[in-house]
């Protein structure tokens, strides 16, 4: 079991810290490429959404200009500012220039005479056929009721007046099909500025509507009232709640974009709801304005919507690419750390052998310098003991030899000395083979200490 720890264990616990190190970075990585598109893509949504608030605001601009411009050129024709409505040539002449009017401005879709008293005098329409008609005297109606032709009384030479943008209404009932106007309303005066007439012209809302649902930027263009009511919407069933009667409106569906979002000057996002960038317009503001915005009327809002998932689409895709990155980057990622792991444990175990060598090395070097000095002192006390006895009696037989007169006892001292000395030779010879064997020069290292050993 040790041994499976030792073999095991540390190769999974460095593979495992190798692995998670890189995939921490690599995590890191990810994320802060997905941070730095996402901060991208919403510089570019915000971007988006301000260009398509321009485009909205110039499309809108753009018509309020030039139906003003033609409502006041039409207040000053001579036509209209010298009629005598008990003439019925000039009155004739006068349903002519409105007809003229109508084929010239498909977008326009009445204009009317109402007198001071609110009755329409002249009234021309273009009907579905997309041709005009005057209407007969006996249709006219009364339009003092209405609030675009009260706040309009007092109007001077060239002011005019724009009225909401709302669904037209005919006695009393909302027109079907679906009819979005704006009334724009200017005093026709005679030479001496005194009014004479209102000129009413209603201006074709749908068209403008259609174009500003038309722009090709990423989301939706809305155009929402300043009491949180659709007037153009993604759906269209969710429009004119407050004349239709139904209950769908952008402040009741996005009510934290709604309650927030109209104070920010750029994109809001919130959670749940998407992002939204918000622009007011009011209709009667500018220098050719007739009066202050009324304050019962109601200013309306332009609205680049982008949907909950349409706000940061592209950096959820290059998320989910990323995080597929990653997962197939972990399957090579743990054989890489397995084999570093592998090859780390490895070194480790070659490394403490090699300690380990060294340090037996070390001690059979000592054993042997030990070995070596007692094979020393043996070999003192051997040449000290045995040699050292036999030169000791080759020397006193010697001077004994030399002392005797008997020629007979000299030589058998000279006899016994050669014998000690041949005996020492056979000693120095026995010696020196036990010291260096004869097998080691015949036979080699490895087979001479075999041969010592038996």
């Amino acid at each position: 079991m040790e041994k499976v720890n030792f073999a095991f264990y540390p190769v999974l616990r460095l593979q495992l810290v190798a692995s998670l190190v890189v995939a921490t970075l690599l995590t890191l990585i990810v994320a802060a490429i997905y941070c730095f598109d996402r901060g991208s893509e919403w510089s570019l949504r915000t971007e988006q959404a301000a260009h398509r608030l321009e485009l909205g605001f110039v499309l809108i601009s753009r018509d309020l200009r030039r139906v003003r411009a033609d409502v006041k050129y039409l207040a000053s024709q001579p036509q209209l500012t010298r009629l005598d409505l008990s003439d019925a040539d000039q009155k004739r002449a006068a349903e002519v220039e409105f007809l003229r009017m109508l084929e010239c401005k498909p977008d326009f879709d009445q204009l009317r005479l109402i007198d001071m008293n609110g009755r329409e005098r002249v009234r021309v329409e273009a009907n579905v056929a997309s041709r005009s008609r005057v209407v007969p005297e006996s249709e006219l109606q009364n339009k003092l009721d209405r609030y675009y032709v009260r706040e309009s009384l007092n109007l001077k030479r060239g002011q005019v007046f724009v009225s909401d943008f709302d669904l037209n209404e005919e006695r009393g009932s909302i027109q079907r099909p679906l009819n979005p106007v704006i009334r724009f309303v200017t005093p026709v005066t005679d030479d001496g500025g005194q009014p004479l007439f209102l000129l009413v012209a209603n201006y074709r809302g749908s068209g403008l509507l259609n174009e500003l649902s038309s722009i090709s930027l990423p989301g939706k263009t809305l155009v929402v009232r300043d009491d949180g009511q659709y007037l153009l919407a993604r759906n269209k069933e969710h429009e004119w709640g407050w004349l239709l009667g139904h209950n769908y409106s952008f402040a009741a569906s996005f009510p934290n974009s709604w309650n927030e979002g109209r104070l920010e000057s750029g994109l809001v996002n919130q959670p749940g709801e998407g992002a939204f960038a918000f622009r007011e317009i009011r209709f009667n503001e500018g220098r050719e304005s007739a009066i202050e915005e009324p304050s019962d009327r109601h200013a309306i809002f332009l609205v680049s919507s982008l949907g909950a998932e349409e706000v940061f689409s592209h950096s959820r895709q290059l998320l989910q690419r990323l995080l597929v990155f990653l997962a197939a980057a972990m399957l090579p990622l743990l054989f890489l750390s397995r084999l570093w792991a592998l090859g780390k444990v490895r070194r480790e175990q070659q490394h403490a052998r090699i300690v380990e060598s060294e340090m037996r090395l070390r001690d059979l070097s000592g054993r042997l310098v030990k070995i070596q000095e007692d094979e020393r002192k043996a070999i003192s006390r051997e040449l000290h003991d045995e040699l050292g006895q036999q030169v000791t009696a080759i020397n006193l037989d010697l001077k004994m030899a030399k002392r005797e007169s008997d020629n007979d006892k000299m030589a058998g001292r000279i006899e016994r000395a050669i014998s000690v000395g041949e005996e020492l030779l056979m000693t120095l010879h026995d010696f020196a083979t036990r010291v260096r064997p004869v097998e080691l020069e015949d036979l080699g290292l490895h087979d001479a200490v075999e041969s010592h050993l038996e």
